[in-house]
């Protein structure tokens, strides 16, 4: 059983690039209406998405990998993988909004949509 242990393979590959999209579009939105200070901080948002879409990513593959010899240490791997991302989530909003100084609509639009490509991704997995 050989599997590609890329951390950036198949659809994970396709929701980052449907998570870049947005935020590019985001970015360039506010960047037209409001300035380049709200057009990167949209952007700034959806690279947190994308930071935990990457660290979902490599928590999945290693409880993959431990799956068939230690389930249960499978289960520990995803259970501690949830808790890193939200508090990479958290530390990156702090770092982005307190100390960054950046605009909390732009950067918390980019984010949220940004995520909200889990959502075409599992609606588009749900459909095959």
């Amino acid at each position: 059983m050989t599997r590609n242990n890329s951390i950036v393979s198949g659809r994970a590959a396709r929701l980052l690039k449907i998570q870049f999209t947005v935020g590019l579009i985001l970015g360039t939105f506010f960047l037209i209406y409001s300035g380049t200070f709200d057009g990167l901080s949209a952007f700034y948002g959806a690279l947190i998405a994308i930071s935990s879409t990457l660290l979902l990513r490599r928590g999945v593959n290693r409880a993959n990998d431990l799956a068939l010899t230690e389930p249960k240490k499978s289960m520990g791997v995803l259970y501690f993988g949830a808790v890193q991302r939200f508090v990479l989530v958290l530390a990156l909003l702090i770092i982005g909004l307190g100390i960054l100084k950046l605009q909390a609509l732009p950067v918390l639009s980019g984010f949220v949509l940004a995520q909200l490509g889990f959502l075409f991704n599992v609606r588009d997995r749900s459909e095959k």
